[in-house]
């Protein structure tokens, strides 16, 4: 049996007009077959991909098909945890090869087969049942859900506590748990740097509030940096050499790749206080 809608964003949207309601398409017969999973029963709907969105905050996804005579989308809502844990789903999914476009918070077309865009705690998937999925159909149908849902269209602010002088674009991300397959760094945004002259490197901040002492809880495995100015531990990772993290005014920062602990120790240095 099929459940009604009743999504929180829709209360929340006076774009859309009714609780019951998802948004019309231009061209296509629908909603249809709307269905609702929480945190028990998304695993119906998505087995063996769950995981990944109760990672990242999953609250519910709501679920709908559009059709015309050429094509059948099947559309699913997932409503997540924060703007950063659903940026975050779409960074995990992101496709290489796929075409970006400024619609959202972001958006991209994975053709013959999908679109997504992301609009505050929102991702929303489309998919081709029936048909393909063309550039051209995306720009019709994306804009609908991304006026439908509530939220604004920047990126989370999180990513912005990085500095963006020398960060290789397109590289900065959020790590929920177990950053660099690490159990002791948890809820981390990252990115790559590059300065002419210099080791490429990744660098990251622990979020404020995430671990308390973001530097109390850490194995035995790290060590403590000889005359380090303020409360720093580092630790050798495979294939990457030194990682150090370090507490400063602005936060926990870490790096990895410097080609030394003291040139790690000087790019924190500048960068957190």
């Amino acid at each position: 049996m099929k459940t009604v809608l009743a999504l929180g964003l829709i209360l929340a949207s006076p774009c859309l007009a009714l609780a019951a309601d998802l948004p019309s398409l231009p061209g296509f017969k629908g909603p249809a077959d709307v269905e609702s999973f929480d945190t028990k029963t998304v695993w119906q709907a998505i087995d063996g991909a769950a995981e990944m969105y109760l990672a990242y905050g999953f609250k519910q996804l709501t679920s709908a098909e559009y059709e015309r005579k050429d094509l059948l989308l099947s559309v699913g809502i997932f409503e997540q945890a924060t703007p950063l844990d659903a940026y975050a789903v779409f960074l995990k999914q992101q496709q290489k090869d796929a075409l970006l476009l400024s619609i959202g918070t972001v958006a991209l077309v994975s053709a013959p087969s999908q679109c997504v865009v992301v609009k505050g705690a929102y991702y929303v998937k489309v998919d081709a049942s029936r048909g393909q999925v063309t550039p051209a159909i995306c720009q019709q149908v994306l804009p609908v859900f991304a006026k439908a849902l509530p939220g604004d269209t920047m990126l989370p602010k999180e990513l912005s506590l990085l500095p963006s002088k020398g960060q290789v674009p397109g590289s900065v991300g959020y790590t929920k748990t177990c950053f660099l397959g690490l159990s002791d760094l948890k809820n981390v945004v990252h990115a790559k740097y590059e300065t002419p002259g210099e080791k490429p490197y990744q660098l990251f901040l622990i979020l404020p509030g995430a671990q308390g002492d973001a530097l109390a809880g850490l194995s035995e495995k790290w060590v403590a940096v000889p005359k380090a100015p303020v409360k720093a531990l580092s630790r050798k990772i495979p294939y990457q050499g030194d990682l150090v993290v370090a507490t400063f005014p602005k936060g926990t920062f870490g790096i990895v790749g410097a080609k030394d602990v003291d040139t790690a120790m000087a790019v924190l240095k500048a960068v957190g206080n």
